[in-house]
């Protein structure tokens, strides 16, 4: 009894022990998350306004640039401020609760640690601040606004509050210790229950070595082998008896709670594959996402060429000789009863055929002008329509596969990755086939190619424009077309070739791990597959994608 006691006091500090310790386990899990979750937010949302105003602050759009950082800190409840500065440190919008729509009249240069902090980054970064006057800290985020041409125009910074993050973690912390407190009492509870059976099975046992203890031992064993369907049976109604009927009772009941274990293991197999499902289909929503944004991306650069066309009209109306000549017709008008005398006496008569005679060339340029301004806006538009139309061509879910024109793809890929220009940022080679079509679903084939060329020109960033090359070449091999994609940007190390296809692995100071694991799951379900070479960083990379060329 004693040993049993001692046992059960042991197991009772062991359990307590276990519950609270997974109970801060899944606390500080919780936290970690939350505190990931909400940097992530704020370095996603810098890095995307510091493309966002790229053309703005290159127009010197200055409302452009207020409406975009005013409208990035109303949509957060998270975030408290923003503002842009030039290289200068002067801000050109400052985004607060005293001044929601940013104006930054007879603001001098910023020279405050954080703004001097911000004016140094190179790349997206974050740093944490005490704010006065509030409990909770600010989390600082800067990101240098950069041309296509590396030049340096600017800084986005933005003030995120960690007051909801914090919150949040102190409900979580409520949670867990009610959890770990409820762990802890069942745990009591069931050792408790163990420790009354193990009493009552020592006492009964103890009386003696009977026939019915040697049954009642081999249906305990029985039991204990993990049959559960071999009866106890219940010889006497003595002590024995009783603890046979007891065991029986438990028996019936392992059977059951088995039953319901096996049922419940089913149920929540059922549930993973649901879950499973959901994953493929928001896999399939973030790559449609990715091609929306970048063809947003994209309208909004070409967006930025016509509105200089349109400013350009503007301001060449403005400078028209229209003004003037409708003074010089209503001089002229009000002579016209003499005109002859009033041209050949009268000296302003003199000077109003003479302005007449040179009027013709003001008015030809000012035509040709127009005419230009208006020819680029019809450009513009018209390439606004080529890449909308390229991006609804893939916009549809669609789960079967078809025939697919692979050079139809990656043209379009390629357009949707191009600026305002058409102009891709980077050196095409096209090395294809014989064997152009092949069957695929449209959509996921889309958002491989388009994912392998975001990745590609990320990889070449830091690298001369007229160095950055991406050759696309096909072959065709035992019923399979590959499409073999090279840049020579900065390489895949050889410890990460295969890493870089699973879920969650980035090398992407702002990477998700996403884009690459998304796009293999896909070519499986299309019955090809995908992988990497390279010779290593700094040697350039090939993706090579795998795709069947008839309809199984």
């Amino acid at each position: 009894m004693v040993v049993l006691a001692v046992a059960m006091a042991l197991f009772c500090c062991i359990g307590a022990g276990m519950g609270i310790s997974n109970s801060h386990r899944r606390f500080e899990q919780a936290r970690k998350h939350l505190e990931a979750t909400l940097l992530d937010k704020g370095m996603t949302l810098i890095a995307n306004n510091s493309v966002a105003l790229r053309g703005a602050v290159e127009d010197n759009a200055f409302l452009a640039i207020r409406e975009i950082v005013a409208t990035t800190v109303a949509r957060s409840s998270d975030v408290v401020y923003g503002i842009f500065m030039d290289d200068n440190l002067q801000p050109w919008a400052m985004v607060t609760p005293e001044n929601p729509v940013g104006t930054v009249q007879g603001q001098r240069e910023l020279h405050d640690s954080v703004s001097i902090w911000a004016h140094s980054v190179k790349i997206p970064s974050y740093r944490f601040e005490k704010s006065k006057g509030s409990p909770f800290d600010i989390i600082e985020i800067a990101a240098p606004v950069i041309n296509a041409d590396g030049l340096r125009l600017g800084v986005i910074r933005y003030g995120i509050s960690t007051g909801n993050m914090r919150k949040a973690i102190a409900e979580e912390r409520k949670q867990s210790l009610v959890s770990g407190i409820v762990s802890v009492i069942l745990y009591v509870i069931v050792v408790g229950f163990v420790f009354v059976a193990g009493v009552l099975a020592a006492r009964k046992w103890a009386n003696g070595i009977t026939k019915p203890i040697e049954h009642l031992a081999s249906s305990v064993n029985a039991i204990t082998a993990g049959n559960y369907s071999q009866t106890v049976a219940v010889e006497s109604d003595d002590e024995i008896g009783l603890l046979a009927a007891n065991f029986e009772a438990m028996r019936l009941k392992i059977k059951e709670y088995t039953e319901n274990l096996e049922s419940m293991v089913a149920h929540r197999t059922q549930q993973l594959e649901a879950a499973h499902k959901e994953i493929v289909e928001k896999a399939h929503r973030a790559g449609m996402a990715d091609i929306a944004i970048g063809t947003l991306h994209n309208v909004g650069n070409i967006l930025n060429s016509v509105k200089a066309s349109a400013d350009n009209i503007e301001d060449i109306q403005c400078k028209s000789p229209m003004f003037d000549f409708v003074k010089a017709s209503r001089l002229l008008r009000e002579n016209s009863e003499d005109v002859e005398s009033f041209i050949r006496n009268d000296p302003r008569g003199k000077k109003l055929m003479q302005y007449f005679l040179k009027l013709e060339e003001p008015f030809l340029e000012s035509y040709k002008l127009i005419d230009q301004n208006l020819r680029r806006l019809s450009d513009k538009i018209a390439a606004i329509n080529d890449v909308i139309s390229a991006q609804q061509n893939y916009a549809g879910v669609g789960g079967l596969s078809e025939k697919v024109n692979i050079k139809d793809v990656i043209e379009d890929a390629l357009l949707m990755q191009s600026d305002s220009n058409g102009n891709p940022g980077f050196t095409i080679n096209r090395d294809f086939g014989s064997i152009s079509e092949v069957y695929a679903q449209k959509n996921k084939l889309m958002h491989v190619i388009v994912n392998v060329i975001k990745n590609a020109k990320e990889s070449m960033s830091e690298i001369p424009f007229d160095k950055k090359t991406i050759t696309f070449s096909t072959t065709v091999k035992d019923s399979f077309l590959y499409i073999k994609i090279s840049d020579t940007g900065s390489g895949i190390k050889k410890e990460n070739i295969t890493k870089i296809f699973s879920h969650g692995f980035t090398t992407k100071k702002n990477g998700h791990g996403f884009g690459l694991h998304s796009s293999a799951n896909y070519m499986k379900e299309m019955g090809g597959e995908m992988w990497a070479e390279s010779d290593g960083a700094g040697c350039g990379a090939h993706m090579i994608v795998k795709i069947p060329v008839q309809n199984s």
